[in-house]
């Protein structure tokens, strides 16, 4: 079948299927993400069609795995974004910024309890290594984002 066609067919499939699910469904199966991914299938084929035609297949076994049990689905699913971050750099909005906010968490804290240690007061050391790194975090993975955005390699 042919690339366009079956770019149709799978936008198709996903539209209907986000239509007769209920709402929570639909965002706990991330169709609207699956269904941006498939939009943007044009696109990618435009950068390397051998690379297109995997990323095709895996778009596919995705939304053929809707109706399939949850933890298959999102195997599928996985598989999915993992293929496109490693070979388009594409990742899906939220995730930059949240591994970037954990990154902040973890160093704050551990420098609080460090501050904390040489103060002799752990409980304030803590507090304020968890409030300027939780700041830091979010700061960094929203400006990490913006740039993703900008790049357009935000799902």
């Amino acid at each position: 079948m042919d690339y366009d066609k079956k770019v149709e067919e799978l936008l198709s499939i996903i539209t209907n299927e986000i239509e007769i699910k209920d709402q929570k469904e639909v965002k706990a199966k991330r169709l609207e993400l699956v269904k941006r991914i498939v939009l943007r299938l044009d696109e990618i084929k435009d950068l390397n069609l051998g690379i297109a035609n995997k990323t095709l297949m895996l778009v596919e076994y995705t939304v053929q795995s809707i109706d399939d049990d949850r933890k298959e689905y999102f195997k599928k699913y996985r598989s999915m974004l993992t293929h496109l971050s490693e070979n388009y750099g594409l990742v899906p909005k939220g995730e930059t910024s949240g591994k970037y906010l954990a990154i902040g968490l973890t160093f704050g804290t551990s420098f609080g309890v460090v501050f904390g240690n040489m103060t002799s007061n752990i409980s304030i050391g803590i507090a304020i290594g968890t409030g300027v790194g939780l700041s830091l975090g979010a700061g960094i993975g929203a400006k990490k984002e913006s740039e993703l955005e900008k790049a357009n390699k935000l799902l």
